[in-house]
Parts: structure tokens; C-alpha cells; sequence
């Protein structure tokens, strides 16, 4: 692919005001760096006395519960699939995590793990870094200082401070208050604007939650800052239907509990009632809750049986908190009053998002029938279009490849391909261009052609443009007819010039393939058995499933990746459609 070309198309669907954002820091950091280095600028801001802190602290530890593990130092920490031993006076600048995105350094520097200390050495950590770790250096914006990484730090250091203000001498709290201003310091002038999404809403959580940490005129202009841009990027990020605008249900979850942790701030902020702030946050308060009770719909229909997200897009079943704690937090924070009021039982559609599904007790049935994600930041997506998730009594069977790591080579390649997911290919090659890491040429836009919610099922019908770039410029419509334990599946290429086209479904690892059978006429026959989890109490011992397709099917070896860093052999059937323009029709069943 011509890397101009790529460059022109993601530009062209980039935000102005992103672009220009990216300018003026790249300008900036540069600047700094230069800077500092002949001692100029040099950060003496750094150590200038923090705000008063507000005590007693009216937000409190972490907006979820976690279990107190006590550890002590030196502590073994997974990074993102990289293990690693965090210790008081350890290199906060290792070389050999200046790799790729630095997602290795960058999670050593959200400092998550301090959750899992002793209070007293959580406390030793924090001034280390405090001590050791001075703006400005080369890179910086890559992980030390990185705003994303940094408004998750700031995040985490005040959930614990605010637990344990008496354990703490007043010599290392000072130390830490004054680097926990300095961040928020830095933050106000390096806000993400340059990218947005998930990254910019963390960045107004820290904002907010320093806002209720400190008190004093530049508390509160953290906190009026921080609400200039809550109230746009609830508009903009929070889709009508209550899905998260990047389209990844695990980043949606994540969003899920930054909102949940925003509120909080909030209301503090809405209890000021004497100034500005005080009347801004009870109109935010307003739509805040109002798109909380749309996201929590949005997470459970996106959640299967396992009480695990589905895998579509970026993300992990354990990168975020699960949905059912993240709902429990809506009920006691008295948004909702019972978790009835989010059922989503039967045949749904998020119209926005481009989402359809059947969900039961225990079993879940979800199409991706929408766009690569948002148009100026689509860094999450993948070529998923027309892809199905399927759950089927109580067990992940047909299971979204993950994302195995972020880095810009053959996984990071694969994990975002269209041969990695359970839908159509043509020519083997992707629905929408993606190259680097996270960057998307031209795009595949996919037309809802048939919805039909039935009583215990849907028909649906919808096509996309993705291969039109090819030869005779093949169109790809899918057609499914679900109920609770079938689905029957036609899959059309209409044009092209007698290219290969294969349909895919990725195996759970749970799941064998028994036996395949061919018939006479070119159709297929496959016994599919998936045996019960060994941590999984409420399954039968196995299931069987039978899969009939007009055309014939192969398996092979493939990989899941449940998790950053992880993956699990497993089995990936293929079906081979025919040279376009042609079409087949596979059916899967409980037997």
C-alpha cells in the first residue's frame, strides 16, 4: 500500500483541531526537552507548594472495591504480558521498555500496582517516582510524563492517599502532594486534544479528582477546566444508543468506570452552591447520570454469559472492571435502583454504534454491522464488519481474535485483519486499510439492509463497501436468521472478478472439531463439541453443536488472545465460499 496515499486518507478524516493540537505539542515537547538540557526551563515549578488539601477528604479511595493484598517489596508485576520486579530506587527508565507504543513502560508508570502494597510501601513507591522522575526528559511524553499514563497515576496515588492520610509521615505526604500538584500542573497545559477518546476523558477524571483532593482557587480552576471539557466530550463520546463513540466494549467499560469515578468529583463539585462551579456541576450531574443508565444497557447487552465483554475491536476480558461490578456501583451510587431496570433479555440493536444481538440467561449472539469506529479516531478498530460473537448456554463457542499487544508489527497486523475475524474475506485481503499501529486508510461503510426483531430471535440482513476498491468491485451482504440456539448465515459477493472468498469462524479453546464430513454435491458437515471450562460450575459436562454449510469447510490451527500478552491455541474453520461473484450458506445448531 502507497504510505502517502494511507498518510492522506487518515488525515482527511482527522479533526482540524486535532491536527493543529498535534502541531503545538509536538513543538512544545520538543522545546522543552531543548530546554532543559542547557537548564533552562527546567521545571523548577515542580516543587512549588501544592494547593491545601481538603481533609477530611469528601472522595474517598477507588471508585470500585479492591482487595486488600498487603504485599510488601520488591513486588512482581505483569506488564502487559512483559514480567517485571518493582523496588524502591529501581531505574524508572529502563531502555529495554522503549519498544514499540512503550505500553510496558507506560503500565509501569500507571503504577496500578500499588493497589496490591502494604500501605507503607505503596508510600515508599510514590516518593521514589516523586523524587526520581523530573519532567522534561527525552521523550517524556512517551511514558514518564505521558498525559494518559500520568492521569492514571495521579488517579491511583490520591485513591490510596485518601485512604490512609494517618499512616503517612507529613515529610514523604508533602513530597507526594507537591509532585501530585506539579502533575495537575502539567496536565492543565498538556490536555490530549491531539487525540481525544478514551485518552482525553482520563485526563479530565485526573482533573477532576485533584479538584476534590486539593481545595483553593487553583482546585477550582482544575475543576472549571475540567468541566469546559466534560460537557462537550459526553456529547461527542457517548453515542444516542449509550455505546462509547471508539466502539471497543472493553474501552466502554473502562469509560463506564471513569464516568462512575467522574460523578463523584461532581457531586462534591455540585455541593459548592455559593459559586460558578457549584451551579455547572448540577447540570452536569444531570446528563452525566443520563448517559450512565444508557452505557450500563449498552454493557450489559455487550457482556457474554462468562460475565466477560465481547472482544470486538480493541481490548480484553480483564483490562477493565467487570460489568457486573460496574452496575453494582450505578445501584449504590442510587442512579439506578435495581439492576432490572437495564434488562436487555430478547433481540436488541444499537442503532448508533452499529451493533446488533440476541441475549438470554446465558447465552449471548452479537454482529458487527457498523463502522471501523469513529471517523477521526478509529485507532481501536478492526476489520470486523458483519463478525459475530457467539455464547451459547453458559460458554464462549465462536470467539473475536483479541489483541495480543499494541506494537506495530505481524500481531498488532493480524489482531486488526479481516482474516482474523468471523466474517468474509475477499482476495485475503482487509475490509479497511490499516497500517502502523493504529492508523486506518480508506474504510469499509457497511448499510443495515434488514432488521426484524422476533420473540426469541432476528433476521438480518446488511452489506459493505470494504472490497470495492478490488477488481469488479466486489460488495459483501450477510443475511442471518438467530434463534436461541441456531444460527443460519448466507454469504453473498456480488461483483468481482472471480477472486477466492472465504468465510471464517474462530473456535473458543474450548471447543474440538469431532469429525468433518464431505458430500458429493460440494457441502460440508462438522461436529463441533466444546467441553465444559475447569473453572466454569454452572455448564454441562460438553455441547455439541452441528455445522451444515452448501460449501466445503476446512479447519486449521489458529491462536486466541483473550488478553494482552496472551494466547491460546485453538481451531479456526474455514469456509470456502467460491471465486467472486459467488455465494454460500452455513447453519450452526445445538443438537
Amino acid at each position: 500500500m502507497n504510505r502517502f496515499r494511507l498518510l492522506a486518507h487518515s488525515l482527511w478524516n482527522s479533526k482540524w483541531s486535532q491536527l493543529a493540537a498535534r502541531l503545538k505539542l509536538t513543538v512544545k515537547r520538543t522545546g522543552l526537552v531543548a530546554f532543559h538540557g542547557v537548564g533552562i526551563g527546567s521545571g523548577a515549578w515542580y516543587w512549588r507548594g501544592a494547593a491545601q488539601i481538603r481533609y477530611p477528604v469528601t472522595v474517598s479511595g477507588s471508585i470500585l472495591t479492591h482487595e486488600q493484598e498487603n504485599q510488601n517489596l520488591p513486588l512482581n508485576v505483569d506488564l502487559v504480558g512483559t514480567p517485571w520486579t518493582v523496588h524502591e530506587g529501581m531505574d524508572w527508565n529502563p531502555s529495554e521498555l522503549n519498544r514499540g507504543t512503550h505500553l510496558e513502560k507506560l503500565n509501569l508508570h500507571y503504577m496500578l500496582y500499588l493497589l496490591k502494597l502494604r500501605p507503607q510501601a505503596a508510600v515508599q513507591l510514590m516518593e521514589d517516582w516523586a523524587l526520581r522522575v523530573p519532567p522534561y526528559l527525552p521523550a517524556y511524553w512517551k511514558d514518564t510524563w505521558n498525559s494518559y499514563s500520568l492521569s492514571i497515576r495521579v488517579t491511583v496515588w490520591m485513591d490510596l492517599l485518601t485512604t490512609l492520610p494517618d499512616a503517612i509521615e507529613s515529610k514523604s505526604l508533602r513530597v507526594i502532594n507537591q509532585s501530585l500538584a506539579a502533575q495537575i500542573r502539567f496536565l492543565t497545559g498538556n490536555m490530549e486534544t491531539d487525540i481525544g477518546g478514551n485518552h482525553l476523558m482520563k485526563n479530565i477524571r485526573a482533573l477532576l479528582r485533584a479538584g476534590a483532593y486539593f481545595m483553593g482557587s487553583e482546585a477550582d480552576r482544575w475543576t472549571s477546566l475540567a468541566f469546559k471539557f466534560l460537557n462537550h466530550q459526553l456529547k461527542e463520546q457517548i453515542l444516542p444508543d449509550g455505546m462509547h463513540f471508539e466502539l471497543s466494549p472493553s474501552y466502554h467499560l473502562q469509560i463506564f468506570e471513569d464516568l462512575l469515578d467522574i460523578r463523584r468529583a461532581v457531586v462534591i463539585a455540585a455541593l459548592r452552591t455559593r459559586c460558578k462551579i457549584g451551579l455547572q456541576a448540577q447540570v452536569i450531574l444531570h446528563n452525566l447520570d443520563n448517559c450512565l443508565i444508557k452505557m450500563g444497557i449498552v454493557a450489559q447487552r455487550m457482556t457474554h454469559p462468562d460475565g466477560m465483554p465481547s472482544l470486538f475491536a480493541d481490548g480484553g476480558l480483564h483490562m477493565t472492571a467487570s460489568t457486573k461490578a460496574l452496575l453494582k456501583k450505578l445501584i449504590d451510587l442510587k442512579v439506578i435502583k435495581s439492576k432490572n431496570m437495564l434488562d436487555t433479555i430478547g433481540p436488541w440493536r444499537l442503532q448508533d454504534a452499529g451493533y446488533v444481538g440476541l441475549s438470554s440467561e446465558n447465552g449471548l449472539l452479537v454482529v458487527d454491522c457498523g463502522p471501523v469506529g469513529a471517523r477521526h479516531l478509529p485507532a481501536h478498530g478492526h476489520g470486523d464488519a458483519l463478525a459475530i460473537e457467539w455464547s451459547i448456554l453458559g460458554r464462549r463457542v465462536i470467539v473475536d481474535s483479541g489483541v495480543c499487544e499494541y506494537h506495530s508489527g505481524p500481531r498488532r497486523a493480524y489482531s486488526r485483519s479481516t482474516a482474523a475475524h468471523n466474517t468474509v474475506t475477499v482476495n485475503n485481503v482487509d475490509q479497511s486499510e490499516f497500517w502502523s499501529a493504529f492508523r486506518v486508510g480508506r474504510r469499509a461503510h457497511v448499510a443495515m439492509e434488514v432488521w426484524q426483531p422476533l420473540k426469541e430471535g432476528f433476521n438480518f440482513q446488511a452489506s459493505h463497501n470494504g472490497y470495492k476498491r478490488l477488481k469488479g468491485h466486489p460488495i459483501h451482504r450477510r443475511t442471518i436468521m438467530a434463534s436461541l440456539k441456531c444460527i443460519k448465515v448466507t454469504d453473498e459477493v456480488i461483483g468481482g472478478a472471480q477472486q477466492p472468498v472465504q468465510s471464517r469462524l474462530l473456535l473458543a479453546p474450548t471447543a474440538r472439531i469431532k469429525n468433518i464430513t464431505h458430500a458429493p454435491t460440494g457441502g460440508s458437515r462438522a461436529l463441533i463439541v466444546v467441553d465444559k471450562h475447569p473453572e466454569d460450575l454452572h455448564c454441562s459436562d460438553s455441547l455439541q453443536l452441528e455445522l451444515l454449510s452448501s460449501a466445503p469447510i476446512r479447519s486449521e490451527s489458529a491462536q486466541w488472545s483473550p488478553d494482552f500478552g496472551v494466547l491460546q491455541d485453538t481451531l479456526m474453520i474455514i469456509i470456502e465460499v467460491g471465486c467472486a461473484p459467488c455465494s454460500a450458506t452455513w447453519s450452526i445448531e445445538v443438537t
